[in-house]
């Protein structure tokens, strides 16, 4: 079974006219494919015998375009895979009338579904698989209460793609932007992002034990950084697997960072208010938060467009003691 080859310069042409909400950065998406089937990894891996397409005429042009394969009823992933490959590589197209009537997906489903997906990874950070849309929790409610989705998660991911999405991985949502998305929308993103929840009581609580210069330091790093928006670097769905060998594990560092600025009745306070999953325990070799500072935060640069940078007042969170 030969792994897929790609070159995808054509892949994305005339997307934003066929999709209302969905705009695509197409040369980073392209850059996103070509690294994704280089991948050796057998999880994120498409085989050509992955792909399924299919057209009236049971062929397609040399030079046909996404927006081609997608008024024919193709799925977007398949789509995108197909015109990636060179032409002599590509595999078979199937006629439509040997195609099962409910594989035959519209555009306007094509975009309801990747806006299905994109809301899921931006909230959750991962794929929830076989669920149900309307009662399962792992389910942002959002996609049933104002977007009426209904049935199982796995339906949705096969309007999509006839392999498995997972073969997609989740860092592709990076290269998607929402246009036209409603208040309720934008007001959900507002609230935070996967990956983000550590940081959290660092955000809204303030410091209930001295202060050293280091923790001090740390703080107020942490706070300027939270003040820019949103980072891709730090989203659970396209974390930077680099980031750990400039801060160490985020989780247990600001864990150790907690303990050593909140007392234990406050750390239970958050507990309790499930502003953190549960109290820190001390983690030994988790001290790479003494060396944080701006500096080192200014390094993350991707922002999520979503939202605004707030203003950042360095205020003075209690007077430092002398560092021993």
């Amino acid at each position: 079974m030969s792994t897929l080859g790609v070159n995808i310069d054509v892949v994305l042409d005339n997307l934003n006219t066929a999709l209302d909400i969905v705009n695509v950065d197409q040369e980073a998406m392209i850059k996103f494919m070509n690294r994704l089937i280089s991948l050796s990894s057998k999880v994120d891996q498409i085989f050509l015998s992955d792909i399924r397409v299919w057209s009236a005429a049971g062929a397609f042009p040399a030079n046909a375009t996404l927006m081609d394969l997608l008024t024919e009823g193709n799925k977007f992933f398949d789509s995108c895979a197909y015109l990636s490959i060179p032409v002599a590589d590509r595999p078979v197209v199937q006629p439509t009338n040997q195609i099962d009537e409910d594989q035959i997906i519209d555009i306007k489903t094509t975009g309801r579904s990747l806006f299905f997906v994109y809301f899921m990874l931006m909230t959750k950070g991962s794929y929830q698989y076989d669920c149900d849309i309307a009662t399962n929790r792992k389910v942002p409610a959002f996609l049933h209460n104002v977007f009426n989705f209904t049935g199982n998660t796995d339906e949705v991911f096969a309007k999509l793609a006839n392999f498995e999405i997972k073969k997609v991985g989740t860092s592709w949502v990076e290269h998607i932007i929402m246009t036209g998305l409603g208040s309720e929308a934008q007001q959900r993103f507002a609230l935070s992002f996967p990956g983000y929840r550590a940081f959290q009581p660092l955000r809204t609580v303030k410091p209930d034990k001295p202060l050293t210069v280091i923790t001090r330091r740390a703080i107020r790093a942490i706070r300027k950084f939270l003040a820019r928006g949103y980072f891709w670097e730090i989203h659970s769905a396209t974390r930077d697997p680099t980031l750990i060998a400039r801060f160490g594990s985020f989780n247990a560092n600001l864990g150790n960072l907690m303990l050593e600025i909140y007392t234990d009745q406050t750390l239970q306070k958050m507990e309790d208010a499930k502003l953190i999953y549960r109290k820190p325990t001390f983690q030994f070799n988790a001290d790479s938060y003494k060396t944080w500072d701006d500096e080192l935060f200014d390094s993350i640069v991707r922002r999520i467009p979503i939202g605004e940078p707030r203003d950042f007042i360095d205020e003075d969170l209690y007077e430092e003691k002398e560092n021993a």
